[in-house]
């Protein structure tokens, strides 16, 4: 999945360019479905962000997000 930032963002994003996590990408106004991880920076097109998520996710966890037994 590819997201394009409208380019006056651009400024927000951190520099040097690295991944984002969920927080600073959902604080930067990118809403998306749970699963999704910033998996690369396209320098050319900083402000273009790049997202994967495990295949099958939304069957894997049908309640959003892994859940975790101790």
């Amino acid at each position: 999945r590819h997201v394009t930032l409208p380019k006056a963002l651009v400024k927000y994003l951190p520099n040097p360019l690295r991944l984002l996590t969920e927080e600073e990408w959902r604080g930067l106004g990118v809403q998306q479905s749970p699963g999704w991880y910033h998996y690369m920076v396209h320098s050319p097109e900083p402000f273009i962000l790049l997202f994967k998520r495990e295949k099958n996710y939304q069957i894997k966890y049908p309640n959003g997000h892994p859940t975790v037994y101790q």
